[in-house]
């Protein structure tokens, strides 16, 4: 089955099941509980946009705000990933490494697709 997110985030399967794993270790268990977005984060400002951009191919809206002093972008999935045996998951925070103020300037604060 095809998986165009996934191609350009990695396993997020994986990456969900495994922290499902370590909270059942301490007792927890989030399968009744809606998840509301997977976070991403990027090495570089230069991968932060081209991921937000390939990203951007399979969404319905994209509002990117400042937290902690540095974008990030909510990125609202045209179709919901799928975690957790159907867990949905309808968006992804893609965030980037801490950049000079310059590098903030390059794109509005917040911005509706």
């Amino acid at each position: 089955m095809a998986d165009p997110v996934g191609d350009i985030i990695g396993d997020y399967r994986g990456f969900a099941a495994m922290q499902h794993e370590r909270l059942l270790a301490r007792g927890i268990d989030i399968r009744p509980y809606p998840l509301s977005h997977l976070a991403v984060r990027v090495p570089d400002w230069d991968q932060y946009v081209h991921l937000r951009t390939l990203l951007e191919r399979h969404a319905t809206a994209n509002v990117e705000d400042v937290w902690n002093g540095r974008p990030i972008s909510k990125i609202l999935l045209a179709d919901p990933l799928r975690v957790l045996d159907g867990t949905p998951v309808p968006l992804i925070e893609l965030i980037p490494p801490v950049q000079p103020e310059s590098c903030h300037s390059q794109r509005p604060a917040t911005q509706y697709r």
